[in-house]
């Protein structure tokens, strides 16, 4: 009811409730794990979503729902127009929303905007590998400036 609604976020307590009593059934914690990652996209929590990841690495039925696949790329669009890619001193967590994305959805950059997301991951870390070997290029000339 919740999640059809555009109420995810209100519905966190009752998906935490049935995320923990669904041990025994990894559909239903799939289920759970996705709604949990909706309610709290919603109440604009990502940081609180990340141990419910590896509950959606499996081939279930939640993953797939267009709700869901929306809901991940409605949030990594969101970090990449801001570039907020470091959020919380956790840059993993929008390469792992991204991955699930490509992992659903496939990789149209014309339909999902998922090939920029990526390619601005690549372009940071060229930039801090680039900034990296400057620093390690000018201790070495101090190095050998003192010998």
């Amino acid at each position: 009811m919740y999640i059809r609604t555009d109420r995810a976020g209100e519905g966190i307590p009752i998906f935490q409730e049935v995320f923990s009593v669904s041990v025994l059934d990894p559909e239903l914690r799939a289920a759970a794990a996705a709604w949990l990652l909706q309610g709290y996209l919603a109440n604009g929590e990502s940081e609180k979503i990340v141990p419910y990841l590896r509950y959606l690495t499996g081939n279930y039925e939640a993953i797939f729902d267009p709700k869901f696949s929306i809901t991940l790329l409605v949030e990594g669009d969101k970090l990449f127009e801001a570039k907020d890619y470091d959020r919380a001193g956790q840059p993993d967590e929008r390469f792992k929303l991204h991955y699930l994305a490509i992992e659903q959805l496939g990789n149209d950059l014309k339909r999902y905007s998922v090939d920029k997301l990526i390619v601005s991951y690549v372009k940071d870390y060229d930039r801090y590998m680039r900034t990296y070997e400057a620093s390690l290029g000018l201790l070495n000339a101090m190095l050998d400036d003192d010998a």
